[in-house]
């Protein structure tokens, strides 16, 4: 049953491919002429998509994005179309990276799914999307600092309200460290009135909510035997690498959770974070993990800080929730007479921790990653972070017979 679901799958992308050469040439077709939106972006399929939108009862932004997506896989890299066709590269991938390269230099666009192709079918939607942010600041630093610097001059909080009577406040274009440093605080201090034992007894989502509004209304959250909280300041985690913090050069750092940061800004960051958050870092090289440690003193378990560092992730095929959120587990259950090392250790989510021990998923390590073996008998290899893409399917991941995992039918995941 699970193969006819992939095999439908591919069907489905063969279609969109056949709909995506159509869309293209509808718009090239001569009738529509170029135009330039109001905020002067030139848009060469002109008023095709007002004709789209009217014929398939479409949403004005949903024909022109899908008539954006033709051309880029038909006209600016054709190679994503063949990859659509084949089942590699689905609509929902393609409308991201659409979307993520809208402002990227068009001449930059074929190389980076040159190097993007081999995750297609490895990673998800979110996997891809940080995968692509970080390559195109590694590409084009400068602009991607313009872009940056563009869009946080464009920060503001909005209020809305809902017809149920609630309302909602939202911030846009902060900064990436000044909003993970944010979030980290409004968490660590829900965390703690939760763990102090909340009278009304509050789900996590609410507490964060509430302590949200509380801290924007100048109201300071405390919950009765923990002291305060607000004054405290919150802990943030900056990967960056060795190389980069030496101003070698200009590869982006990253915060788990929230992604990929201008290498600029990162270090920026390690020379202020005293007065911003208290931050930890990581030392790597060529991508391995080196050192990790706080920039302030803060005392945490040896093994759990490096599992943290090294995982980043939950250790799931596909699930990008970050580790410092997760449970660390054991592989090889300790009741089996699994050790507590680091090597038999890892993150894992709740949900994904609950399908290891009730679910009849089970992890292995090996020397390329950790592979899944799900309840059908598939296997998948979940891949180191920044790990190099590999040839050919998990041979490492294999059955008692030797014969490849699955019987061919083994998937390898970028973490």
């Amino acid at each position: 049953m699970l193969d006819a679901v992939v095999a439908q799958q591919v069907e489905v992308c063969r279609a969109q491919a056949q709909l995506l050469q159509s869309l293209h040439a509808l718009a090239s077709c001569g009738v529509f002429r170029s135009r330039r939106s109001k905020r002067g972006r030139l848009i060469a399929h002109g008023f095709c998509g007002v004709e789209v939108a009217a014929a398939l009862t479409w949403s004005q932004y949903t024909a022109e994005q899908s008539l954006a997506m033709a051309e880029l896989a038909v006209s600016v890299c054709p190679e994503a179309l063949n990859d659509v066709e084949a089942g590699r590269l689905d609509w929902a991938k393609l409308r991201m990276l659409q979307n993520e390269l809208a402002d990227v230099e068009p001449g930059l666009i074929p190389a980076i799914f040159e190097v993007l192709r081999p995750e297609f079918d490895r990673c998800t939607v979110g996997q891809l999307r940080e995968r692509l942010r970080r390559l195109v600041l590694q590409l084009e630093p400068e602009s991607a600092q313009r872009r940056h610097d563009a869009a946080v001059a464009r920060r503001r909080v909005r209020s809305s309200t809902f017809a149920n009577g609630t309302a909602a406040i939202s911030a846009a274009y902060l900064s990436i460290d000044r909003a993970a440093a944010a979030w980290n605080n409004v968490d660590r201090v829900a965390r703690r009135m939760h763990a102090a034992g909340d009278p009304e007894q509050r789900s996590m989502e609410q507490l964060r909510a509430d302590v949200y509004a509380d801290l924007l209304a100048g109201r300071c959250p405390q919950p009765d035997d923990a002291g305060p909280v607000a004054a405290q300041r919150s802990v943030v985690t900056l990967r960056i690498d060795l190389t980069t913090l030496a101003c070698l050069n200009d590869d982006p750092g990253l915060v788990p959770g929230f992604g990929p940061v201008l290498a600029d800004i990162a270090r920026q960051t390690v020379q202020q974070v005293a007065e911003s958050a208290q931050w930890r870092f990581e030392v790597t090289e060529d991508g391995a993990t080196m050192a990790e440690g706080s920039l302030r003193y803060r005392p945490t378990p040896a093994q759990r800080a490096f599992i943290a560092a090294r995982d980043r992730t939950c250790r799931a095929p596909g699930c990008m929730r970050p580790a410092k959120l997760c449970d660390v587990d054991h592989i090889i259950d300790w009741a089996k007479g699994g050790p507590t090392t680091v090597d038999n250790l890892c993150s894992l989510c709740e949900l994904h921790h609950q399908a290891k021990h009730e679910g009849g998923f089970t992890p292995r390590r090996t020397k390329r990653g950790i592979v899944w073996t799900t309840p059908f008998g598939r296997r998948y290899l979940v891949l180191p972070h920044d790990a190099a893409a590999p040839v050919g399917r998990a041979g490492d991941a294999s059955g008692p017979s030797g014969q490849p995992a699955g019987r061919g039918r083994s998937v390898q995941l970028r973490r």
